[in-house]
């Protein structure tokens, strides 16, 4: 569940960022400035530590696919986890 919130959270700061960057949301709205910050304060630590190992390439920035493959395979993991659980208690 809150790595599901987590990703919708991702993919509202990567909207934000392209609406931005392409001047469908005007930068200089305060409310545009506060949802990018809250949104960038929520995503910069985990796209930081992958970014440290991937950088930005020709001005792409691709730490928010990994973060987000991340986030599916720990899905996976945890749902077969949880499906062993059940398996050997029930």
């Amino acid at each position: 569940m809150v790595l599901q919130a987590y990703t919708y959270i991702l993919l509202a700061y990567v909207g934000v960022s392209w609406a931005r960057a392409l001047g469908i949301l005007n930068s200089n709205s305060r409310l545009v400035f506060v949802v990018s910050d809250f949104l960038s304060r929520l995503t910069e630590p985990a796209l930081r530590v992958v970014r440290r190992f991937i950088p930005v390439i020709n001005g792409l920035d691709f730490s928010v696919l990994f973060v987000l493959v991340g986030i599916y395979l720990l899905q996976r993991y945890l749902g077969m986890y949880a499906g062993h659980i059940v398996m050997y208690t029930g």
